[in-house]
């Protein structure tokens, strides 16, 4: 581990000012004192397979990377945090975390964000029990989108249809707004 910094000292001093057990909260947080250790050694895992526990210098995904290797960076991250869940069986990198750089930054973030959440809370037992051991295993990566013309986030006034064309075998997009679109 990297000698403190100016940063590291500062939140040192503030969790020592505090009126309360700061390990307590984090604990109650974070389900209790073996999560909070397991997440603990996940990161510090996998911070150290990436390179990334020199507090003193700002990871690679903030220097001046092309599109290409910005994308190729967030693999080589995803590819770390997915082989430690998988090796240790947790699934601490699967929702944004405080270094959530390690998901948010990966072409698999989504997948663990919106895709295996949207399954979750929507899918039907069938359609759970087939793909959510698919999404836990990687052997599918998965994406969410919503897209609405005129609406952005306003999700309640989406109006857009998707019907499916059996005869062209694709999806039949129509957002209200007098065109179609295919894909």
């Amino acid at each position: 581990m990297a000698p403190p910094n100016r940063q590291m000292n500062l939140l040192e001093q503030a969790r020592q000012s505090a009126t309360f057990d700061s390990n307590i909260l984090t604990n109650l947080l974070y389900d209790g004192p073996e999560t909070v250790s397991s997440r603990r050694a996940a990161f510090q895992r996998v911070e150290h397979a990436l390179s990334l526990t020199d507090t003193m210098t700002l990871p690679t995904i903030y220097h001046g990377l092309t599109r290409e290797q910005h994308y190729l960076e967030g693999v080589r991250r995803a590819r770390a945090t997915v082989h430690d869940m998988l090796t240790h069986q947790h699934r601490h990198f699967q929702s944004l975390t405080e270094r959530y750089h390690l998901a948010n930054a990966s072409p698999f973030g989504m997948n663990f964000l919106m895709f295996c959440r949207t399954i979750e809370l929507q899918g039907t037992p069938a359609q759970k029990a087939h793909w959510l051991p698919l999404i836990d295993t990687m052997e599918i990566n998965g994406a969410y989108a919503q897209t609405e013309l005129g609406h952005g986030t306003f999700v309640r006034g989406i109006a857009t249809t998707a019907t499916f064309d059996a005869v062209r075998d694709e999806f039949v997009l129509d957002s209200g707004g007098g065109s179609d679109e295919t894909g």
